[in-house]
């Protein structure tokens, strides 16, 4: 499942002067104007923020809400880091946690092990990148997931279920995965890729300089 908007296939028909028959728009009951309303505040995401948290987490999946409307492909669910913790919402595809369980988050900015129990398509796409680190060319490769949903302007992370990841078995919501799973920040291995590639500059025209 990727994401992306998935219009509705029809046939144009024209009239007999030749003019488009353009499809009637669905009727705006009172229900399709809520749901409507409901979408444009996802969109905006007003009066909402995103705590900080780790990049990798368990968390309990508090609230499931399909989102009406959206090609039927989204629901919006409500995750805490525990009953005192924080909570925030995000924008998962339908089906893949259940309510009232506990789940894996990640991070938008996480760069993940290239694994495979991390390349599920139900959840996300992903693309592969490589950051160079030292001189000795050292290649680092990872997953970056695409996380962005335009159907919620603040969705920050993705959603896994449990069952892929024995090693997090039995511990608590608000739990710190980051280390255990090996996930990365991306912002981080950009900044090495950038401190070690300045080291290899200032390296480079130090011999240039002793040369002369």
């Amino acid at each position: 499942m990727k994401d992306e908007t998935q219009k509705q296939k029809f046939e144009l028909k024209f009239d007999e002067n030749g003019k488009p028959i353009w499809p009637k728009r669905p009727e705006m009951t009172p229900e399709r104007i809520e749901a409507v309303k409901f979408l444009d505040k996802l969109r905006s995401g007003e009066g909402e923020e995103m705590p900080k948290v780790p990049l990798g987490c368990i968390v309990y999946v508090k609230d499931y809400k399909e989102i009406p409307l959206a090609n039927e492909l989204y629901a919006l669910v409500t995750v805490t880091t525990g009953e005192n913790g924080a909570s925030w919402k995000l924008a998962v595809y339908r089906g893949t946690v259940k309510p009232r369980t506990k789940a894996l988050f990640i991070s938008a900015d996480a760069a993940l092990p290239l694994e495979p129990r991390f390349m599920n398509e139900e959840i996300a796409t992903y693309k592969e990148k490589k950051y160079r680190l030292g001189n000795d060319g050292v290649i680092v490769r990872r997953l970056r997931p695409h996380v962005k949903r335009h159907i919620y302007r603040l969705n920050s992370g993705l959603l896994y279920p449990l069952k892929d990841f024995p090693e997090l078995k039995g511990m608590k919501a608000g739990t710190d995965a980051t280390a255990a799973l090996n996930i990365r920040s991306e912002a981080t291995l950009k900044m090495l890729v950038e401190v070690f590639a300045r080291r290899k500059f200032l390296e480079s025209d130090k011999r240039g300089t002793d040369d002369r």
